[in-house]
């Protein structure tokens, strides 16, 4: 039983590390690390933050601010990233497509030998991006989330 348990197990590993299904999974988990943080900005901190204020007001309100919190601070920083995102948000979905297309042409450029040598590597990456939009998503929705309840 433990040898056919083994076989399937390497089996398994063998077809994930397959430089194709390596490829597939580093451009899916980088399509979806772009989409989902401009859905965040896009969606959640802009229905935060009033379009009429100013970024650079926002900006300056963060340095003029010595007696609030971390938390504050945090959360003001967030709702100056985003008034930034929206003042800008052609050049920044412009600028989010040309990361997802140049990622998606450098994981396709590079020959499929490096990824069988790396397969520890790509795996990792794999993994490491939902963590990567876990933690991008907490940092700019946890501030609005603790001074709601807070």
């Amino acid at each position: 039983m433990s040898n056919i348990s083994t076989y399937v197990v390497g089996n398994f590993f063998d077809k994930i590390t397959a430089p194709k299904n390596i490829k597939t999974g580093l451009i899916t988990a980088l399509t979806v690390l772009v989409i989902s943080q401009i859905l965040i900005f896009y969606v959640f901190v802009a229905a935060r933050v009033n379009p009429i204020d100013s970024y650079i007001d926002a900006f300056k309100a963060i340095f003029n601010c010595p007696d609030c919190g971390i938390i504050a601070l945090w959360e003001m920083l967030i709702t100056a990233i985003g008034l930034t995102l929206l003042h800008f948000k052609v050049i920044v979905f412009i600028l989010s497509f040309l990361v997802l297309a140049g990622g998606i042409f450098v994981i396709r450029l590079i020959p499929d030998e490096w990824y069988e040598i790396g397969d520890l590597v790509a795996i990792i990456l794999m993994i490491a991006s939902p963590v990567v939009i876990i933690g991008l998503a907490l940092f700019e929705i946890l501030p609005y989330l603790i001074g709601s309840y807070s």
